[in-house]
């Protein structure tokens, strides 16, 4: 027998996905431009390959303390998000030790708006 499949809330459910309807979904658009971003500028030298991406992932370890790498990651993920570059770029890894916590200050600046 063939499984019925309901595309329609599929369709559905993919819009209030990008619609940002719900405080999940911005969360996750959130994430996502994030590891997006450190993938593009991923170094390929990395020791521990990460396969997944999470929260929990430094940031100084990703980018093997190349500080320029980052500032450059962090203002083009700004860009995306349509924010404004505040304050000091030096000193973002004491700023920004996880993924978790870039992702929390972008959601910060994206619901100030």
């Amino acid at each position: 027998m063939s499984r019925i499949f309901d595309f329609q809330g599929y369709v559905n459910k993919k819009k209030r996905l990008y619609t940002g309807d719900s405080h999940r979904s911005i969360d996750l658009e959130i994430y996502r431009s994030v590891v997006h971003h450190l993938q593009l500028s991923r170094i390929e030298t990395y020791d521990e390959h990460i396969e997944v991406i999470t929260t929990s992932t430094p940031l100084k370890l990703f980018y093997e303390r190349d500080e320029q790498r980052f500032i450059h990651m962090f203002t083009s993920l700004l860009h995306q998000w349509n924010l404004i570059v505040e304050g000091e770029q030096e000193g973002l890894y004491e700023r920004f030790p996880t993924v978790g916590d870039l992702c929390l200050y972008i959601k910060r600046r994206v619901k100030a708006l």
